[in-house]
């Protein structure tokens, strides 16, 4: 049997990976450029996949200057209302490093209405970094199903 300190410490380093999963929806929505940021480590990369046969990729981006670059491009609150929802993360910590797997769904409004665009699954790998933070060394979005607006 582990210690009760090792189990404690296992709580919260998963504890402290969902706080970043979340952090990126919330800072996303609502245009918090540097919560953004600090999601992923200094040479992290976001990777948007597409489900069909080819696995086609949809964004890359590596690197604070690139994450910069998508996340500018990006609507967010209130010119945009959006919600990127995240559901059933299982979390895998060892050591200082850590996996996630979620469903991701995102909702807009668009002319009044709410809608879901698309949704589809997060696989992540964190590291943990110097000052204790857990950030994104990966974040690769596997898109399932996607409809642009009309």
């Amino acid at each position: 049997m582990t210690s009760i300190e090792t189990r404690l410490q296992a709580l919260e380093d998963e504890r402290e990976v969902l706080a970043t999963m979340y952090q990126y929806a919330y800072a996303l929505d609502y245009g918090e450029r540097e919560q953004f940021l600090d999601c992923f480590t200094e040479r992290g990369v976001w990777e948007s996949r597409r489900q069909d046969e080819a696995r086609t990729v949809v964004g890359h981006y590596a690197g604070w200057t690139e994450l910069g670059g998508f996340f500018d491009r990006h609507t967010h609150a209130p010119a945009t209302w959006h919600k990127h929802l995240l559901h059933a993360p299982r979390v895998r910590i060892e050591g200082d490093q850590a996996t996630a797997e979620s469903y991701f769904w995102r909702t807009d409004e668009h002319a009044g209405e709410a809608y879901m665009p698309g949704f589809g699954r997060y696989r992540d790998r964190l590291a943990r970094c110097a000052d204790g933070r857990w950030r994104f060394s990966e974040r690769n979005v596997e898109l399932e199903w996607w409809r642009k607006r009309a």
